[in-house]
């Protein structure tokens, strides 16, 4: 490249050129440091936008709609019917929180068992699956809307070493169940 680069930079280039040709090795390592450090950026980079998306689709999935409301306390039926008439209220989803245990399997654990209303939820927000029944997410809703089956999280699934159609008892408010 010297001729060329003497050729379009002048005197410039020539001393450049021979800067360049005597200290071959700094200028290779710090060419070498460079990129490495761009690569570095474009990959952090890339991996903000990737986890970024992710969990603004994981936050969408769980929480879905655009109003939660919540109390420590059961709300009774006409609190619902309330929060219906509110204008602009287009749908509305009941979910309810109970602690249950699993029993009768390797580990007993403390784990947080969410109800929801399975035909309303997937208009509200959508559900990330690993695999789906039968699958398709409205297949697993309809499943679930059957009554004795449960949703359950990739982690739960993974400590259990479940799969879909496998039986999972819990220790319920209303006693042991199989789902």
């Amino acid at each position: 490249l010297h001729p060329l680069v003497v050729r379009f930079f002048g005197h410039e280039g020539r001393l450049g050129a021979a800067n360049l040709q005597r200290g071959q090795g700094r200028t290779l390592l710090t060419i070498a440091i460079l990129m490495l450090g761009i690569g570095m950026s474009i990959a952090t980079a890339s991996l903000g936008d990737s986890f970024r998306h992710d969990l603004s689709r994981w936050i969408e999935a769980a929480t879905g709609g655009d109003l939660t409301v919540r109390s420590p306390v059961r709300l009774k039926y006409q609190s619902r019917q309330r929060l219906a008439s509110i204008m602009g209220i287009e749908r509305l989803t009941a979910e309810r929180y109970a602690e249950v245990w699993t029993t009768g399997m390797a580990f007993e654990d403390e784990i947080m068992f969410v109800a929801i209303e399975p035909e309303i939820r997937p208009q509200i927000s959508e559900f990330i699956f690993e695999s789906a029944w039968a699958g398709s997410p409205a297949a697993a809703f309809a499943r679930l809307a059957q009554g004795q089956a449960v949703f359950a999280s990739t982690t739960l699934a993974s400590r259990y070493h479940l799969r879909l159609s496998d039986e999972l008892k819990l220790e319920t408010p209303r006693g042991v169940q199989a789902f």
